[in-house]
């Protein structure tokens, strides 16, 4: 399991660590987010623990601000707590609020590469949620969201990406968001790589 963990230098030494969540990649690129992330809560605190050193060896060294931490944990459940540091936002970085915001939600981020067409862009694809009801809701705290619009805006028989995130309810909830999702992609003529690597089982380390 890939795993990625938000840490806050501050510029008196405080380290906040935040936003543990769960990384969907193909091979090495990442591909999106899962939250939270399908480990334990006694996991969750040794990576708090990791970031607590990370983050007071690094302000040691003259550094403050936001990182991100990638992670692997093992097929024997032992983790190795660095595999690379982005001292900068990443794109999960935007996405850490939503735990906060969306408590005991399953919440998946993720992009696919799209070829954009009169069928295939920002437009076409919000009208498609609308229509079939599935577009969020912030009263009812569901549904998906496309949270980048300019990568769906460009002239027709131009490679794009298309940002989603499902905020569900449940793992069932989950699968029939991503059912809607790959409707519109098949009916848009899409080939579908990073979308497939989206099969969840909710089964905790």
């Amino acid at each position: 399991m890939d795993i990625n963990y938000q840490v806050y230098v501050a510029s008196d030494g405080k380290v906040i660590v935040f936003s543990i969540k769960e990384q969907i990649v193909d091979k090495t690129i990442y591909v999106g987010s899962v939250m939270p992330p399908r480990i334990s809560e006694e996991l969750q605190n040794i990576y708090i623990e990791y970031g607590q050193i990370i983050g007071k060896y690094l302000y040691k060294q003259g550094f403050t601000g936001v990182l991100g931490v990638d992670s692997i944990i093992s097929k024997q459940n032992e983790i190795i707590p660095i595999i690379e540091i982005n001292a900068r936002f990443t794109l999960s970085t935007y996405l850490s609020f939503l735990c906060d915001k969306y408590p005991s939600k399953l919440i998946c981020s993720f992009y696919e590469k799209v070829h954009l067409s009169k069928d295939m862009n920002y437009t076409e694809l919000i009208k498609y949620l609308k229509t079939e009801n599935v577009i969020f809701h912030a009263e009812r705290m569901h549904g998906i969201i496309v949270y980048v619009a300019a990568t769906l805006l460009s002239a027709e028989n131009t490679r794009g990406r298309m940002f989603l995130i499902i905020v569900a309810d449940s793992i069932e909830d989950f699968q029939i968001y991503k059912e809607k999702i790959k409707q519109f992609l098949q009916f848009s003529n899409q080939t579908l790589k990073s979308f497939d690597l989206l099969t969840l089982k909710y089964e905790k380390k």
